[in-house]
């Protein structure tokens, strides 16, 4: 056997009943690599410890007006603070107590199709104009609710997160109805403190103690969940804050990061460590999307909100 020599052995091709001669060769055509999704980048932040204008003492929950607006819950300031897209403050209401139109520990907070801002504090709902003023209250059963939400046909959705359930009511404040208790179990809850309805009604809940999201119709049918306790991707530590685009993804807040995923619990990216500096977190807690996507985040012990585009 001869060595060291390599022979390009000639393939043999019949075209037309003629012999002929050719080289063989493999096809260099390669399927495209996926892409990968962009993941938002930190485009500015507004905030610091305080009680001036646009000072935060915790903030706590935000959601965007009809009106493009930016409103949060300063929990310990007993206010909401509302700012242009872009962090310029414009306004504020509250002080603290239990009268109406004052504030006691504000958490979660949810903006209406005709303007109005739904505040949770203590146990009860209060409602109130754009530029805050007063003009009702829902006083129920609620024990440390931590998140409220508006579905698409105006119904309030409400985490009542000591009492390990969802309520959820008509917009003039009727009950519609419950679900969930204590447990670990499909449709039970540990502590959620976040609450979201997407464009075709279904309602997502952070379920926190249980470390996964879990969702729901618009009447409570168990639907499916995602996530268990970690630091990958997909996993969660504390989920608290959630929110829905207008195409139905889903964007979780989790302690030190966001992350995000399809409807049905597809990790799409994951953003976010832990620190000071911008992009970084100390405790995150609810977060809001833009009709441009562009992603606002409280950044509760920073005293300050984040945004990325």
């Amino acid at each position: 056997m001869a060595h060291g020599i390599i022979v390009n052995i000639p393939k043999l091709l019949t075209v037309s009943g003629i012999l002929v001669f050719g080289l063989a060769c493999s096809d260099s055509t390669t399927e495209p690599e996926p892409t990968e999704p962009e993941v938002p980048k930190f485009a500015g932040k507004w905030g610091d410890k305080g009680t001036g204008n646009g000072e935060f003492s915790l903030p706590w929950g935000i959601c965007i007006g009809d009106n493009g607006n930016i409103y949060v819950t300063d929990y310990r300031n007993h206010r909401v603070q509302y700012f242009s897209d872009t962090g310029s403050f414009l306004g504020k209401w509250g002080t603290r107590g239990l009268g109406n139109g004052e504030l006691f520990y504000p958490s979660s907070i949810a903006s209406t199709d005709n303007g109005n801002i739904y505040v949770l504090d203590s146990s009860r709902l209060q409602y109130f104009s754009n530029t805050g003023g007063y003009l009702g209250k829902w006083e129920r059963l609620f024990s440390s609710a931590m998140g409220i939400a508006i579905g698409p046909d105006e119904n309030v959705y409400i985490a009542d997160t000591e009492n390990n359930r969802v309520q959820y009511f008509t917009s003039t404040g009727s009950l519609f109805g419950t679900w969930g208790s204590f447990g670990s179990a499909e449709g039970k809850f540990d502590k959620p403190e976040g609450i979201a309805v997407a464009p075709n009604g279904n309602v997502y809940v952070a379920d926190t103690g249980n470390s996964r999201i879990q969702y729901f119709s618009r009447s409570g049918s168990f639907l499916g969940k995602w996530g268990k306790q970690g630091n990958g991707k997909g996993e969660f530590a504390l989920p608290n804050g959630i929110t829905v685009d207008s195409e139905g993804k889903i964007y979780v807040s989790d302690g030190v990061a966001v992350q995000h995923f399809s409807s049905t619990g597809g990790f799409i990216w994951r953003f976010g460590k832990w620190g000071s500096g911008n992009g970084e977190f100390q405790f995150t807690k609810d977060l809001a999307v833009s009709a441009n996507k562009t992603i606002y985040v409280v950044d509760r012990d920073n005293n300050r909100i984040q945004y990325f585009k």
